[in-house]
């Protein structure tokens, strides 16, 4: 979901979607961003506890996986809130949050 966002905001800044539905789309990414931020860190403390206790190699894959997910939510969210803070977040009129 949270590329999903940042797609339809990409795509939306060439075919000039309104800037009420801009806005709207990059607090989606944020919100998006910072839950895959937050779930991936947990995911990651749970294989991390798995793989010292179990001693098993194969929880690896799944600590690198946690940890690439996390960095693209987390560089997302920031990506998302610079953006708004940047141009100010002057859709407020719409009634949006």
């Amino acid at each position: 979901m949270c590329l999903l966002s940042g797609f339809l905001y990409f795509l939306g800044t060439s075919q000039n979607f309104m800037d009420s539905t801009q806005l709207l789309l990059l607090r989606m990414m944020a919100i998006f961003g910072i839950l895959l931020t937050v779930s991936s860190v947990f995911g990651f403390a749970i294989d991390m506890v798995y793989l010292f206790r179990k001693k098993k190699i194969r929880y690896l894959a799944s600590i690198v996986f946690y940890g690439i997910s996390g960095v693209i939510g987390a560089v997302t969210a920031i990506t998302a809130f610079f953006i708004i803070v940047v141009t100010a977040g002057n859709a407020n009129t719409a009634g949006i949050f």
